[in-house]
């Protein structure tokens, strides 16, 4: 109810400083230098193989199921969600350059992201390899893959009261998480069914918002979440088409912006 520049962004700056905590609690506690070591692997893994992954479509290996059950459904996933992310990250960034919109959207919080999954995926690796499989991660993540965090917390064997607190932070920023992606689609959902307005009113957010709310809980207690994930990869098809014409009309707008168009 208190809008953008208050609830959402001070939702925002408290999840990433205590997800700044977190991680670095995990680096120091951790196995630091195999992280450090890990981190620089990785970097030289990942640019080496980029293309061939990113275009390999197991053509060769039908009936792999990995690119069928994760990467396509990731894609998918992504694009249906593509309407709403687009315009809540507009509204966010109207008045900034191209070059901040790049930096401060893509740039940053893909390297945030690795650096997350090499901290936090990374100790969980070190304690599986290092345990020969004792540390009990892989075992909680086939039982719930929800528990592989928790588990890892477990496994580093701090004791109790830091892993306790580990345990505590982790569930404040999952809701805290939660919180800002649902309060973020109440308000791309409220400027849209009132016709564009950038500050829509109260009401009408708190209407959406219940209503998010109300979906998102029946969705849990029935056990919905597959028929909606399926729904969201057949709603991507079609509104990937429309995703190319907008990259078409970007590239226009921006020729028609720029510096050499307008001296002509």
């Amino acid at each position: 109810m208190t809008g953008l520049k208050k609830g959402i962004l001070f939702l925002s700056q408290l999840n990433m400083g205590l997800a700044t905590i977190m991680v670095a609690a995990v680096l120091i506690l951790g196995p630091t230098i195999y992280l450090l070591s890990f981190a620089v692997q990785l970097l030289g893994d990942y640019s080496s193989k980029l293309l061939s992954l990113g275009s390999n479509t197991f053509a060769n290996y039908p009936d792999e199921k990995w690119p069928n059950w994760w990467t396509t459904f990731y894609w998918a996933w992504w694009i249906s969600w593509s309407p709403f992310v687009g315009s809540f990250i507009a509204r966010i960034s109207r008045g900034r350059t191209i070059r901040e919109f790049f930096f401060g959207v893509i740039l940053v919080p893909t390297l945030v992201t690795s650096l997350w999954l090499i901290i936090m995926g990374g100790t969980a690796l070190n304690i599986e390899l290092l345990a020969g499989g004792e540390g009990g991660i892989l075992e909680a993540t086939k039982e719930a893959s929800e528990r592989a965090m928790f588990a890892t917390f477990a496994a580093m064997d701090l004791g109790v009261v830091l892993t306790f607190s580990l345990s505590l932070l982790a569930v404040i920023l999952l809701v805290i998480f939660f919180v800002t992606s649902c309060d973020s689609g109440t308000l791309v959902l409220s400027m849209i069914t009132s016709k564009g307005n950038l500050d829509p009113p109260k009401g009408l957010r708190l209407f959406w918002g219940l209503i998010i709310g109300g979906v998102a809980l029946v969705l849990l207690l029935t056990g919905g979440l597959s028929a909606l994930q399926t729904a969201s990869i057949i709603a991507a098809l079609p509104f990937s088409i429309i995703m190319l014409l907008m990259l078409v009309s970007l590239f226009r707008a921006l020729a028609t912006d720029s510096p050499a168009s307008s001296k002509k």
